[in-house]
């Protein structure tokens, strides 16, 4: 829409210009596909068992794939104030762990993660997609080896990553499966160390996402979480840039 004034010595167009000057601020709905968005930073979206402990984290894609802990001694804590005088949802690398029930994704997917990781060696787990013994698992995993595996119908394709995560910094690190393993840490890209299996079909998994554990029994992960984004697509390089600018502006990374 054009919005025009009359005035003298050319005042309109001067103010058609200040209009043109205003950009909409980027949200990751601008990107399609989105089908999980959980920000710590939104207030609105937390709910708490007995504050500060999470039992909900509401997702915001418009999916209703909320995050959820029914039971108290595993939910995380609500922090305030921690990074880039945001709060943030921490889980304790012990017993802290949430899920999102029955979310379908398929394999060429994008994943974005603003987090920092307390224990990068003995807490290392982020989330998991299914359970260790299924034939459809995807994990990622920080540790000694750092390592990220999608599996569909048997089939397993690993990657081993030798790059340092630094545990002691907020970080924002992105991922796209698309026939191969596209890494990046701080919108850098990370070097694979080595890559096992063959591609995998892309065919859509309906199963349980779980959040800093490994199906919640075993292998937590100690890490202060800001925001989690997953697309059911592999997005353009240019989409990816937009999501990683408007998560290092906004976590201060």
């Amino acid at each position: 829409m054009t919005m025009m004034f009359s005035s003298v010595g050319g005042g309109s167009l001067g103010y058609k210009k200040q209009i043109k000057g205003i950009k909409k601020s980027f949200s990751p709905l601008d990107v399609p596909n989105l089908v999980l968005w959980l920000d710590a930073s939104d207030q609105t979206k937390i709910n708490f068992g007995i504050n500060p402990s999470v039992s909900q984290w509401d997702d915001k894609s418009g999916k209703n794939n909320h995050a959820v802990q029914p039971t108290m001694i595993n939910q995380p804590t609500f922090v305030t104030n921690v990074q880039n005088s945001k709060p943030i949802i921490r889980f304790d690398g012990i017993q802290n762990t949430m899920f999102v029930q029955n979310l379908t994704l398929p394999t060429k997917m994008s994943i974005f993660i603003a987090c920092k990781l307390q224990d990068s060696l003995n807490k290392p787990f982020l989330i998991e997609h299914d359970t260790a013994t299924s034939l459809n698992e995807f994990f990622f995993y920080f540790g000694n080896a750092q390592l990220y595996r999608e599996k569909r119908n048997g089939l397993v394709h690993d990657s081993t990553n030798i790059f340092p995560w630094s545990s002691s910094n907020f970080s924002q690190f992105s991922h796209i499966y698309n026939d191969g393993f596209n890494l990046r840490q701080n919108k850098l890209d990370v070097p694979l160390g080595t890559s096992a299996g063959v591609p995998v079909p892309n065919t859509n998994h309906t199963s349980n996402l779980y959040i800093a554990s490994r199906t919640q029994t075993s292998i937590f992960g100690a890490v202060d979480l800001g925001e989690i984004l997953i697309y059911t697509r592999s997005i353009t390089s240019s989409e990816r840039d937009r999501i990683e600018n408007y998560l290092s502006a906004k976590w201060g990374i």
